[in-house]
């Protein structure tokens, strides 16, 4: 997967990208979570690429995009994916975010919603719904109490608490892959990038205005469970799934089962 990859520098950061796929094919685009980076879509790229123009990058502050400068908001990130596609000649694209890249694609369907053909959240609740933002320590206060356990757990224990949160039921090649990536992290990287990657958009009213795919694994964190179902619930044009025998990184624990629901979705979005 790093055989491709090209670099856009952009206020402060290298942003690293890889293109692939049928020039003429819809543009896919594939957003990855937090702590990991492009190569968690890995089990997607045979699937898609014969059909579908993808575009794989690493979120400022991920992966090969580091140093990520000092702007890490959410709206910043949705800003960078807007100036990328500009560079790269694309004025819509099907927008796929999984976990924390859930939010970013829909702060940038929200505030760019004529640039989105489609989007899918994967393992993410809505971004313009509270509380689960609460939940998830994006509040002021919580995020300090947050940073302050941060700072008083040694860093091998506080990334093994990572994992077990984020990796409960993961298959052994995820367990490899969030193993290695992780462990790339410092601790001084983790809280810094925490405490500026936060951000609040309430805006209980909105409604996606493009078909949306609502999915997360079987065995995903419960909160999550239970706050996507009752989004799917309130979007007129959303399709909901739950993926078999998955966790959190649904698309890496059972990719056959992903696989099939993400093409059956890109099939129903070019059919109109």
């Amino acid at each position: 997967m790093e055989v491709g990859l090209q670099v856009f520098d952009y206020e402060g950061c290298p942003i690293h990208y890889r293109l692939m796929g049928p020039e003429d094919g819809m543009l896919v685009v594939l957003t990855h979570g937090g702590m990991v980076d492009h190569r968690i879509w890995e089990p997607q790229v045979k699937a898609l690429v014969s059909r579908y123009r993808l575009l794989l990058w690493d979120v400022r502050g991920h992966g090969r995009s580091r140093p990520g400068g000092k702007k890490r908001s959410i709206f910043k990130m949705a800003e960078d994916l807007a100036a990328l596609l500009d560079f790269l000649g694309y004025s819509q694209a099907v927008l796929v975010g999984l976990s924390a890249g859930g939010w970013l694609v829909q702060e940038f369907a929200y505030r760019y919603p004529e640039r989105v053909i489609a989007m899918a959240v994967i393992g993410q609740t809505s971004w313009t719904q509270p509380p689960f933002k609460v939940r998830l320590m994006l509040g002021s206060w919580s995020a300090l109490l947050f940073m302050l356990v941060c700072l008083l757990i040694p860093w091998k224990f506080f990334v093994g608490g990572l994992m077990r949160a984020g990796a409960a039921n993961a298959k052994p090649q995820t367990l490899a892959y969030l193993g290695e990536v992780f462990g790339a992290w410092t601790k001084a990287e983790f809280i810094y990038h925490t405490l500026y990657a936060r951000g609040l958009r309430r805006d209980e009213d909105y409604r996606v205005s493009q078909p949306l795919l609502i999915a997360h694994g079987e065995h995903e964190m419960d909160f999550v469970q239970k706050d996507a179902a009752a989004w799917a619930k309130r979007e007129p044009r959303s399709r909901y799934g739950i993926i078999p025998d998955a966790g959190h990184a649904v698309n890496m624990d059972n990719p056959a089962a992903f696989n099939e629901l993400m093409l059956d979705f890109l099939a129903g979005v070019e059919n109109g």
